[in-house]
């Protein structure tokens, strides 16, 4: 993984290849193809594993689901891609269209997982566990491409409270 990040601070992605990454590694070919599929592989990996350290580190354990936390989740996020990106802004929507999925995927699946071990949440949601982790999932992550996308960037926890906002009444006590 750490071949790959300097590999990347250098080169453009399509230009790298398994062998080089194998040889700025120091392992063979076969020791590669031993964890990884491909290059493809591995750059999911790093960006599934590195999300959710980013995401857990801003976050109690255990978190309630609610507007403060998802705020530290959209933040985190926000911070994660524009930390990854900066290295190669030049090849940021090659990123977006290949990678993007992974990240809003890892989102959707820390959010079911959350929801699943938080009995308050599921009682207090007014959509199901799915919708919202799908759409927050989405939501946040559409935040973060277009916060990095901007060339003067507004304050990150100003643009992730404005993302999750929209969903307060989704988290809202239906008892009320």
């Amino acid at each position: 993984m750490d071949a790959m990040q300097d590999l990347v601070e250098r080169l453009p992605y399509e230009e790298i290849s398994v062998a080089d990454i194998a040889q700025q590694a120091t392992i063979n070919r076969a020791t590669f193809y031993a964890h990884f599929e491909d290059k493809s592989h591995l750059v999911e990996s790093m960006i599934r594993e590195g999300l959710e350290q980013a995401v857990l580190g801003r976050i109690s354990h255990p978190a309630p689901f609610d507007g403060a936390s998802l705020k530290l989740v959209a933040e985190a996020t926000i911070e994660f891609l524009g930390s990854v990106l900066r290295p190669c802004e030049r090849q940021a929507s090659r990123f977006f269209s290949t990678f993007g999925p992974t990240v809003q995927e890892t989102l959707e699946r820390c959010f079911m997982e959350w929801i699943k071990h938080d009995p308050t949440a599921r009682r207090r949601l007014r959509a199901t566990p799915e919708a919202l982790s799908n759409a927050l999932a989405w939501s946040i992550y559409g935040a973060a491409v277009g916060w990095c996308r901007l060339a003067k960037r507004p304050d990150i926890g100003k643009t992730a409270e404005e993302t999750v906002r929209i969903f307060l009444p989704a988290l809202e006590n239906s008892a009320r």
